[in-house]
């Protein structure tokens, strides 16, 4: 599973892996992402809240299968 996971994280758009790395390995929170960034927190929540749904969706196309 771990293996898959990193798969998946490492097809990830850059931004995408960037905004969770920050945010769960660096544990910054999602305002000091989008100040590194220039954007809107609004914006970078966005970013990670695709990020997670299409992992989740991964992980579940992989439980099927």
């Amino acid at each position: 599973l771990v293996q898959l996971m990193i798969a998946r994280l490492q097809q990830l758009p850059d931004m995408q892996k960037k905004v969770l790395a920050m945010y769960y390995f660096e544990e910054m929170r999602l305002a000091e992402i989008a100040a590194v960034f220039g954007v809107t927190e609004g914006r970078i929540s966005q970013i990670h809240t695709q990020a997670v749904i299409g992992l989740r969706a991964f992980l579940r196309r992989q439980e099927a299968a």
